[in-house]
């Protein structure tokens, strides 16, 4: 399972079992970058005819991810986004929280993705300075000691306004364009599945919209409902097509009909099968069997 499906697949997982120390640590640094990002990436469109690229993957001579790069009129700005809480500080090749979390230092990380981005840009005779920082975008993380260069913290973030210039807006698209040339998906493949018992996994339906498990109200024959942990009121098929999803994704294989019904309790049959059969492809005509492609 490549590293992707395996992210998809602990996502589907969530709150239907326990998580292993490994997974929920998996889980919650995923989930913190995923916040970061959606964070920054909002604050970028902020800035008129910017031209960035997000989840970018490259590799020239090593592999690398780029949460953000942006194509300025004289410079490439290189963003590393990072979503840490509480008190950290950099010590020889890692940074370490004040209570006890470790991790490679992202000093590191950038100087291996500005290494790979000026080989490209040597090859294509592109002459633009590389520039890169690294972000902490959690208004609760604060560095203690020393402090590398190039890093922002939350309420620093105004001074990439005044550095990066959005002039020359097609030609910062052409190098875009031919950066993504190089694009290369990497996946990492590990060398363990989670053998998970049925009866360890929890059915039960999950908001689409906030992923809270268990906070939909359900009555017969109505077609929207009510979740209330995020307020929203959802429709039906959105909420039964997005759970069966992840019955597939938990399964990795085509699920009957009977586990989907019961899967999605407490939604009447007739919904479900509707559902399955407008979403779903099916194998075999007697005793189906659904999937997604």
């Amino acid at each position: 399972m490549n590293s992707k499906d395996y992210k998809i697949y602990l996502r589907a997982l969530e709150g239907r079992t326990n998580f292993s120390i490994e997974q929920r640590k998996e889980m919650y640094v995923d989930q913190l970058g995923d916040e970061g990002e959606k964070y920054f990436k909002s604050v970028l469109d902020t800035i008129e005819n910017i031209k960035y690229i997000s989840n970018f993957e490259i590799s020239v001579s090593n592999h690398v991810q780029i949460d953000f790069l942006v194509a300025a009129s004289e410079k490439i700005f290189i963003f590393e986004i990072k979503h840490y809480s509480n008190e950290w500080f950099f010590e020889d090749d890692y940074i370490k929280s004040s209570n006890g979390q470790k991790y490679h230092s992202p000093m590191l990380q950038v100087a291996k993705i500005k290494k790979e981005v000026q080989n490209i840009l040597n090859k294509t005779g592109i002459s633009r300075e590389i520039q890169t920082f690294i972000i902490f975008t959690n208004p609760h993380f604060n560095i203690v000691g020393e402090r590398p260069p190039n890093i922002i913290l939350l309420h620093e973030i105004p001074q990439l306004f005044k550095i990066i210039d959005t002039h020359h807006e097609l030609d910062n698209e052409v190098i875009l364009t031919i950066l993504k040339q190089f694009e290369s998906i990497h996946s990492t493949y590990y060398h363990k599945n989670i053998a998970l018992v049925k009866d360890k996994v929890a059915s039960g339906l999950r908001c689409p919209k906030c992923r809270k498990m268990y906070t939909i109200s359900f009555s017969k024959f109505q077609r929207k409902y009510f979740c209330y942990y995020c307020k929203e009121h959802l429709n039906s098929e959105n909420i039964i097509y997005s759970n069966l999803q992840e019955l597939f994704i938990i399964k990795r294989k085509p699920f009957k009909l009977k586990e989907a019904i019961e899967w999605c309790q407490p939604v009447q049959a007739h919904t479900v099968r509707r559902v399955c059969q407008k979403h779903f492809k099916s194998q075999n005509v007697r005793n189906k069997r659904f999937y997604i492609e």
